[in-house]
């Protein structure tokens, strides 16, 4: 590249093949240097001016590669994300689902305690009842008997008095 610069038309032209490189790509570095990572630098010659921009170029290339990578890796986590938000929400319908069926459950087996509660209640009272029934029924045939008996008597007297009648 150095070689033929000693002559100073040669080292005028190198210099000036240089400045024009820098002065074409001043709007791209410009650019660059406010993040655009798409330009492309002007890099024909052999010149270290050039050199130099091919190596932008090349660095700029490998950071767009990686931005790639790193913008499909950032997709891949947000799908996978999307997918654990699915499912954690279709989780917990569930959850709620079976808390619903759980609480109905529980009214369902209350309303069955209050009803037994309710029936052994009545059962009870229809066996106080029921006993109650058989002791005054017990009373009742004592009455009867007891009727009956005194029946019998007053049949034998009014017998023996038709008969004392008779004689």
């Amino acid at each position: 590249i150095f070689n033929g610069l000693n002559k100073p038309d040669n080292c005028h032209v190198y210099l000036q093949k240089t400045d024009e490189l820098i002065l074409k790509n001043m709007d791209k570095i410009e650019d660059f240097s406010k993040g655009n990572l798409t330009v492309n630098f002007n890099s024909h010659g052999y010149s270290e001016a050039s050199k130099l921009f091919s190596t932008l170029n090349s660095a700029l290339s490998n950071i767009r590669n990686m931005m790639l990578k790193v913008s499909e890796s950032i997709k891949s986590t947000v799908n996978a994300s999307t997918g654990i938000t699915h499912s954690t929400a279709k989780f917990v319908n569930e959850i709620n689902a079976q808390k619903t069926y759980t609480n109905n459950v529980a009214e369902s087996l209350s309303e069955m305690a209050k009803t037994i509660q309710q029936t052994s209640q009545n059962a009870s009272r229809a066996s106080k009842n029921a006993k109650c029934s058989l002791e005054k029924a017990g009373e009742g045939k004592e009455l009867v008997d007891k009727t009956k008996d005194q029946t019998v008597k007053v049949v034998e007297i009014i017998s023996e008095s038709a008969d004392t009648v008779k004689e």
